[in-house]
Formats: structure tokens, C-alpha cells, sequence
């Protein structure tokens, strides 16, 4: 505190000014020092408000849902449609437009236009899942830190996926049954059949469309606990790969959805598990192609 001259404003420390002689009043001086200071604490003060707005936002963001409950409605209806209805007008256009006979249908023919329908289905289908979440693959990519981490983390994945194929399929030969999946068996004919567009249905197309469907979709659906939305997608995983018969055949696809689902829990991130599918995929479809030359050649 200080007092200042009403006349001249300068400042003084008795009740005249020392300068002038006129009477003077108490009034705050805030010296240089206080002066510099007080910028600074503005612009401080300045800085912690836009920090917490940034804070505020980014936590806003962060609760955001993944996809929205429309985008989730519509992904599962193209995925049902692609998988029910679709591959009905594929095959009825094709049998249309190839006018083939029906004795080209007891045998290769039906498996031929079996797996040309189902790449065409899935082609279709990838396509459109793909544009719906092209958002969340753009920024998944830029999430990834090092594609080198990325690669080691598949390799782990590999054992695991296999290890998981393995156990299940131990599980149901203890169970009495020694037939495999009709699953298996189609993707094995038809990889005999027409290997190049079989290869490119299993190994691209397919493991896009379910990552997407069965994993960041069905893990997302509902509001339950991780360790349940791994589960009940695992479930439906399963389901949908021995729909066509063989229901004791649903142990190692659930364990391998499990395998995928954990691997998209441990990293958020849709890249990930599809690479890790798609190499899972290709393997597969490599020693299934490379047996079956072995068989057909002794």
C-alpha cells in the first residue's frame, strides 16, 4: 500500500507530496515487479482454462461410442443380407445368364457355381462393410505405433489361433466324432475346385467382413462387460461357422473367436485382429491346398 498526489500523481510517503505540496491520498502502487507478474499469472491462468477445455473435450471424445447404434443396425442387416439373400440372386443369375443343365449339378458344376456365388457375395459384401467403417480403419491405422510390435504380436497370435484350432478339434474327436466341420469340407473342395478365387474369399474378403460383424460390431453392441461381449461374439462366431450341421463343431471356432476377440480387447484396434485373421486364414488355406496336392499326387 502507498499514497499517490492528486495533483501530480506522484507518489510520496507523508501527507503532502514531496514534489508539488499538495495533500495526498492512500492508493494502491503496484510496483514493476508486480506489474511483469501479473501478464504472466493472466496468461498462466489463461493457459490452465485451455487445458481444461482440452481435457473436457478429449474426455467427450473418449466417450463417444465406436459406432453408432444406426451404424451397428445397418451393419448387421447388410451382413445378414449378404449372407442369406444375396448369394440367392447371385445364383439365380448366374444359372440365368450360363443357362446350365441340370446334370451339371450332380457333380463339380454345383461346387464350382457354389464358390463363384460366394465370391462375388463377398466381394459385394466386403465392399460395403468396408465403406460404412472406413472411418474407423483410417484412424485405427494412424493408432498403430509400430508395425514391427504389430508383426511379433502376430506371431504370438498365430500359435494361439492354432493352438485353440487344435484343442477344439482334440475336444470333439474325444467327444465320438471323427467327421470334420462341413465347413472345412466345403472350403476344401471348393480350394480344389477353383483355388485362386476360393484363396482370395477366405484369406481377404471373409476375414474382413467377420472382424468387422463379429468384433467390433457384437463387442460393442451391448453395454456389458468386456469379458461377456467376448464371449457371446465368440458364440455367434461359432454358430455362424457350423450353421450348415456339425453343431459339435462349434468348439474350436469359439475358441479361436475367443483367441481374435481378446486380441481386439488387448490392442482397440481393428487392424490387429484382422491382419491376425488373415494370416491365420492364409496359412490354413496353404497347408489345405498343399495337402491336397499331396493326396492327388501319390
Amino acid at each position: 500500500m502507498g499514497k499517490k498526489c492528486k495533483t501530480c500523481g506522484a507518489p510520496g510517503s507523508g501527507s503532502k507530496c514531496d514534489y508539488c505540496g499538495a495533500r495526498i491520498k492512500k492508493e494502491n502502487v503496484v510496483d514493476s515487479a508486480q506489474a511483469e507478474a501479473m501478464p504472466n499469472v493472466s496468461e498462466a491462468s489463461t493457459d490452465a482454462n485451455q487445458l481444461g477445455d482440452s481435457a473436457v473435450a478429449s474426455s467427450s471424445q473418449s466417450d463417444e461410442p465406436i459406432l453408432t447404434r444406426g451404424k451397428i443396425i445397418a451393419l448387421i442387416s447388410v451382413y445378414v443380407a449378404g449372407m442369406i439373400v444375396l448369394p440367392m440372386i447371385i445364383m439365380a443369375v448366374i444359372i440365368l445368364i450360363r443357362d446350365y443343365s441340370l446334370e451339371y449339378f450332380q457333380g463339380e458344376g454345383l461346387l464350382s457355381v457354389v464358390t463363384l456365388t460366394n465370391f462375388i457375395a463377398y466381394a459385394i459384401l466386403c465392399t460395403v462393410v468396408v465403406f460404412l467403417t472406413h472411418k474407423i480403419f483410417r484412424q485405427d491405422f494412424h493408432k498403430v505405433d509400430s508395425w514391427g510390435n504389430l508383426f511379433k504380436q502376430m506371431g504370438i497370435g498365430l500359435v494361439f489361433t492354432f493352438g485353440a484350432a487344435f484343442i477344439g478339434n482334440s475336444i470333439v474327436v474325444l467327444l465320438g466324432t471323427t467327421e470334420i466341420a462341413l465347413n472345412q469340407e466345403m472350403v476344401e473342395s471348393a480350394l480344389a475346385t477353383m483355388p485362386i478365387l476360393m484363396i482370395i474369399t477366405i484369406v481377404i474378403f471373409a476375414p474382413i467382413v467377420e472382424e468387422v460383424i463379429f468384433r467390433l460390431v457384437l463387442m460393442n453392441l451391448f453395454n456389458w462387460k468386456p469379458i461377456n461381449n467376448l464371449i457371446f461374439s465368440s458364440l455367434i462366431f461359432g454358430l455362424v461357422h457350423v450353421i450348415a450341421g456339425g453343431i459339435i463343431h462349434i468348439i474350436p471356432y469359439f475358441l479361436m473367436g475367443l483367441v481374435f476377440g481378446y486380441f481386439y480387447l488387448k490392442n482397440n484396434n481393428i487392424w490387429h485382429v484382422t491382419i491376425l485373421h488373415v494370416l491365420h486364414n492364409g496359412l490354413t488355406a496353404m497347408l489345405m491346398f498343399s495337402a491336397q496336392s499331396l493326396l492327388d499326387y501319390y
